[in-house]
């Protein structure tokens, strides 16, 4: 078996948070964008999406931000 050292599981982790809370930023920023400049079914469709995808985002990020047992 090959197990990766602690510090690189620390690393990787770190990783994943800093993604997971961008992704989360970036996503909720653009439904908001896309609410105000567009006013179509299809812009509330698409915003509605992505505000779906950050709310993911989010619980990634607060899933991996606990301290691991």
């Amino acid at each position: 078996m090959n197990k990766k050292p602690f510090h690189l599981k620390q690393e990787d982790n770190l990783r994943k948070r800093i993604a997971a809370g961008f992704a989360a930023i970036v996503n909720f920023i653009l439904a908001v964008v896309v609410l105000t400049l567009g006013k179509n079914l299809l812009a509330i469709v698409l915003a509605i999406y992505l505000i779906v995808v950050a709310v993911v985002a989010a619980r990634k990020w607060i899933q991996l931000s606990r301290p691991q047992s």
